[in-house]
């Protein structure tokens, strides 16, 4: 098992994280957005796609509210 820490001061640790470490430190910064750890994943191992599509509503809105989100969140 991996986990993510992230220190008071913002910093991000990663003991042992095997694999998809761009896509951890991706997620993990989406966190200060006030994103939801597994929908920050989701969404960055979706690097490369034209859009990332779900059914939940407040994630897209979420995702609206930040200029930068690459791919755009459709909701389905």
């Amino acid at each position: 098992m991996s986990a993510v820490l992230i220190s008071t001061k913002g910093q991000i640790i990663l003991p042992a994280v095997v694999g998809e470490q761009a896509a951890v430190i991706s997620a993990a910064s989406k966190l200060k957005e006030g994103w939801d750890f597994a929908d920050a994943l989701h969404h960055s191992l979706s690097e490369g796609c034209d859009d990332f599509a779900t059914l939940d509503t407040t994630l897209a809105k979420r995702a609206r509210k930040v200029s930068k989100t690459s791919p755009p969140v459709v909701t389905i």
